[in-house]
Order: C-alpha cells, then sequence, then structure tokens
C-alpha cells in the first residue's frame, strides 16, 4: 500500500483488497486481487491520466522478488 500511494501520489483514492485465493497445490502461493481506485478532485481522468500511474504501480511492484504480477 505504501509503494503504491507513493507512486500514485495524490491521484490514487484508495486500495482495497477484494479477493485472496490459497491455492491447494504444493506451491504454497497464494494470490491477492487488489482495486485501486484513482480520483482527482478538479477533472475527470482518462486512460490517458491513469496508465502512466498504474504502469509507474506495476513496475515498482515487479521489482519485489518475491512477488509475480499476473495480469
Amino acid at each position: 500500500n505504501k509503494l503504491a500511494k507513493k507512486v500514485g501520489k495524490k491521484t490514487l483514492e484508495s486500495i482495497n483488497l477484494i479477493d485472496r485465493f490459497e491455492g491447494l497445490d504444493d506451491k504454497n502461493k497464494i494470490s491477492y486481487t487488489y482495486r485501486l481506485t484513482y480520483r482527482k478532485q478538479d477533472t475527470t481522468l482518462t486512460e490517458n491520466d491513469i496508465n502512466p500511474i498504474h504502469n509507474s504501480i506495476i513496475e515498482e511492484l515487479t521489482t519485489i522478488d518475491s512477488l509475480e504480477i499476473r495480469k
């Protein structure tokens, strides 16, 4: 959350965990699904506004060794 808030700055309004799945296989992986809400008070955001911020968050998350990003 801290990393996403840092990268998202004032445009990232909230981060909510919406699902957690623990696999039954021997890999002991746990999957988390998050909802990121972006908002700007003075204007409507477009994909062109959001995509660079969202991509920066994903890029930062990929630097964490034990983390795998699925799209």
